[in-house]
């Protein structure tokens, strides 16, 4: 038996209020950015410097990468194609165990800022400490470090990663 009705139908998805302390599902999805990120050259941002603009527009591409990632892993597909920036040349520095206190044992954590064009625009060491000798060195090192940039559908943006650096190495 077949029911005919009268007037278009309609569909509607109500979705259950949010329990306290447990987001719903419209708040766990993220915001999809359609513009394409621009990068400061020699501009200054109203907040800052260049290089702060720089380390604010890659921390945010960094992190629509990874968040690429987790959809991909959870889903299988995603609407955009990231390339993670490599690493193409650039050593890090021997530094033997002569050149430190005794029984000094440390691991450092760089953050690098890797620019569009695949250089090293920033490079500071946020976890770990060492004799400022030790740290001179390590971060001249890193900054000589050249990248293929990190990719979103094939236009290159700036991206963030850490290294670990044991000491002595």
């Amino acid at each position: 038996m077949v029911q005919r009705l009268s007037g278009p139908a309609h569909l509607a998805f109500n979705p259950a209020q949010a329990k306290a302390g447990r987001p719903n599902a419209s708040q766990l999805h993220l915001p999809r950015n359609t513009r394409r990120m621009r990068v400061a050259a020699a501009k200054t941002g109203e907040g800052g410097t260049a290089l702060q603009v720089l380390r604010e527009h890659a921390k945010t591409a960094t992190a629509g990468m990874v968040a690429s990632i987790r959809v991909r892993q959870f889903y299988g597909f995603t609407t955009e194609h990231f390339d993670l920036a490599v690493q193409t040349s650039g050593m890090l520095p021997v530094i033997s165990a002569d050149e430190l206190p005794p029984r000094f044992e440390q691991y450092l954590t760089v953050e690098v800022t890797i620019d569009t064009e695949g250089r090293v625009a920033d490079a500071r060491i946020t976890g770990g400490e060492a004799p400022p000798v030790v740290q001179r060195r390590l971060l001249s090192a890193v900054r000589e470090f050249r990248y293929a940039p990190a990719r979103r559908d094939g236009t290159p943006i700036p991206s963030q990663l850490d290294i670990i650096v044991h000491i002595p190495s």
